[in-house]
């Protein structure tokens, strides 16, 4: 035994000082963490307090709708500026008290076009639809907000808790400049993604839009945060239905039907929508609303105006746009 080779103390010594260097320096991130932790909890009760401050009180039902996650989304929309974040917060609170009614289903909204939460991805984000066609029955103000809000929110109470943005496809087939030219509803709708649903929107696919769009688009853009411009996409129906197979099979094959539907292609007809979501035959949205006369609708609101139902809508191949032409009317079947 006296030949084995015998640990040298200063390896001993290496070894024990090595880890002690490293318990030390772990030791100091975990204090980091919790500090950051610590600070992050104290700007968001400021923010809630100055923001209770503002209103006046809160209403349990506006004090539900201030949890950590909504909190922080304002927080962080404000560069970490808890003042500035309690300002639009106290905004939002107010609104949703004014519109209580409307957002927790106790009074459904005069329903003005097929705009529904339709289909889920496979990892539960919301996919919102909506298809111009059906626009024709918008010539209220109040009402189309309070249909965009009673479906923003059905989209949100429908998230898991890992979710907290959902999908738009706007479907620009038949698209009507006549029906968009009132700037009120595009700047309500864009206030509605500044304040109440801020930071809720994960992509927006414009679909099939045509050149008669770029007045619209001119006043909507600047309207909307710098994070929220990057989020549009303008695809045709082929690009989009490639787009929607990232969400998941079952979600893109239900998009392309309502697609092929409103197109009239393979002898479909545009289904009867479920307000303010199809997903109601699920049983995840308690209370909902099948729209039997959405057809009948749309022509009595163009017959009000005097004019045909589809006098608005471009013959095909005559508007050669990025997207709107002949060869991209019809939707690709995703795989």
């Amino acid at each position: 035994t006296s030949h084995l080779p015998a640990v040298l103390p200063s390896d001993s010594g290496l070894t024990m000082g090595s880890t002690c260097c490293c318990d030390r320096e772990l030791d100091r991130q975990v204090t980091s963490q919790e500090a950051g932790c610590l600070r992050d909890d104290a700007q968001i009760a400021e923010v809630l307090r100055m923001a209770e401050e503002t209103v006046g009180g809160l209403s349990d039902w506006q004090r539900s709708f201030c949890t950590p996650e909504v909190l922080r989304r304002y927080l962080n929309g404000r560069k970490g500026d808890p003042c500035a974040a309690a300002e639009i917060l106290a905004k939002s609170l107010i609104w949703r008290e004014q519109y209580k009614d409307v957002l927790t289903g106790s009074r459904l909204p005069k329903w003005q076009g097929d705009f529904r939460l339709l289909s889920q991805s496979e990892d539960g984000h919301p996919l919102l639809y909506l298809c111009c066609q059906h626009q024709t029955r918008a010539f209220n103000v109040s009402d189309t907000l309070e249909h965009v809000a009673a479906v923003l929110e059905t989209a949100v109470k429908t998230m898991p808790k890992s979710v907290q943005q959902m999908d738009v496809v706007v479907d620009c087939h038949g698209f009507c400049l006549r029906y968009n030219m009132d700037p009120r509803v595009v700047i309500g709708i864009a206030e509605l993604l500044r304040q109440p649903y801020r930071d809720r929107l994960r992509v927006v696919m414009m679909v099939d839009a045509p050149m008669m769009i770029q007045p619209v688009w001119s006043i909507v853009y600047p309207l909307l945060p710098p994070a929220t411009q990057k989020k549009f996409r303008f695809l045709n129906a082929d690009e989009a239905g490639l787009a929607l197979k990232e969400l998941g099979k079952d979600c893109a094959s239900t998009v392309w039907q309502v697609m092929q539907s409103n197109r009239g292609l393979r002898g479909l007809k545009p289904s009867k929508p479920r307000m303010p979501s199809e997903l109601c035959q699920s049983g995840q949205i308690s209370k909902c609303q099948e729209l039997d006369d959405i057809d009948a609708g749309i022509q009595n609101s163009a017959e009000k105006c005097g004019i045909a139902q589809n006098s608005c809508r471009p013959e095909p191949g005559a508007l050669r746009s990025w997207s709107f032409c002949r060869r991209r009317m019809r939707p690709r079947r995703p795989d």
